[in-house]
């Protein structure tokens, strides 16, 4: 699209012709995701209102932005833009700067690197955002009972890896990187413990702040997001498995009705709504489970997408990334908790 098509587009959108339109590049999120829209345009109406133009090739990449920009608008508007206008394919935003561009934080599994770093470091985040503010977030979603799966130690933790490491034989630790390992999980351990004991529940996904709830002194993540991230927080916070997307999709409309949003959520079909939790999961897991059967590609990722992450909890961590490379950020991670004191309400 170039800047006469986008002036036209915003024309339609905004109900006002352009001053001035600028192509901008798509850039990545804050936390490591890749921006899916095919243009950019940075929009000038007079000397002081722009807007940002984001238009999509695919459907379902304007849904999914389209879910994700209406969502971080009910839990941190602070922090995210305003959808100003939206038709199939195009979406105009609050211009908020560099920000503005990208708000997806979904990667592939195939760029997991980093990912304990990501969740570790989040975490913390959340913590001091927690420990700082009053519970003034309503829960947009909540499920009413989660189905919990929780491996609370650092040795359970390593009993895995080992399995894993037995199975997949893609690594051996060295005993001094072992140990060094355990001495992270450890730490991170004793914060979370910190955490849970002041009434501090973290759930499956992205364990990303902007994808976290308050409510009633809990912080609750909410967002389905990126695979990588909930498996490898799944060693320490509870997983919720989330029900149909469509439940999903539903709170959105809800929430946006009672809030007499303007938006166009009943075209957000059910695999649009949150991202498609069931095919991710069985994509995402094929990959497990061909690593931990050395290679095959035959087994059926349903069937293993509900609980492969019960004995494989670190394998894709594990097969994309070696332990030299994590190694490092946890021990920052580690930096990071021990920098944070534990501030929480009342």
């Amino acid at each position: 699209m170039d800047a006469i098509e986008a002036a036209e587009l915003v024309r339609s959108l905004a109900n006002q012709a352009p001053l001035a339109v600028d192509s901008l590049k798509a850039s990545q999120g804050q936390f490591g995701g890749v921006d899916s829209s095919t243009s950019v345009f940075r929009v000038s109406f007079d000397s002081s209102q722009t807007a940002v133009l984001k238009t999509f090739q695919e459907v379902r990449h304007w849904r999914e932005e389209l879910a994700n920009l209406v969502f971080l608008q009910e839990v941190a508007p602070e922090h995210s833009a305003a959808v100003l206008s939206s038709r199939e394919g195009a979406i105009l935003l609050e211009d908020l700067g560099s920000e503005t561009v990208a708000t997806r934080c979904r990667s592939a599994p195939t760029k997991g690197l980093g990912a304990w770093f990501l969740w570790a470091e989040a975490f913390a985040v959340v913590h001091a955002r927690a420990s700082s503010k009053l519970p003034r977030l309503d829960a947009v979603y909540a499920p009413e009972k989660p189905r919990t799966a929780v491996i609370s130690t650092a040795d359970q933790l390593l009993e895995i890896l080992d399995h894993v490491a037995d199975r997949t034989r893609a690594f051996r630790f060295k005993e001094a990187e072992r140990l060094q390992l355990r001495e992270c999980l450890l730490e991170l351990e004793r914060r979370l413990g910190q955490l849970q004991t002041h009434g501090l529940v973290f759930g499956f996904s992205d364990a990303n702040p902007m994808n976290a709830v308050i409510r009633d002194e809990r912080v609750h993540f909410v967002d389905v997001g990126g695979p990588a991230l909930g498996l490898a927080s799944r060693a320490f916070f509870e997983l919720w498995r989330y029900p149909e997307p469509n439940a999903v999709r539903e709170r959105y409309v809800s929430t946006a009705r009672r809030e007499g949003r303007s938006l166009e959520l009943a075209e957000l079909e059910e695999e649009g709504a949150l991202y498609d939790i069931e095919n991710s999961l069985i994509w995402l897991t094929r990959h497990l489970a061909a690593a931990a059967e050395g290679g095959r590609r035959d087994i059926d990722g349903r069937q293993l997408g509900y609980d492969v992450a019960d004995r494989f909890n670190m394998d894709m961590i594990i097969r994309l990334t070696t332990p030299r490379t994590w190694l490092a950020p946890l021990r920052k991670a580690a930096e990071t908790l021990r920098s944070i004191p534990v501030r929480l309400h009342p």
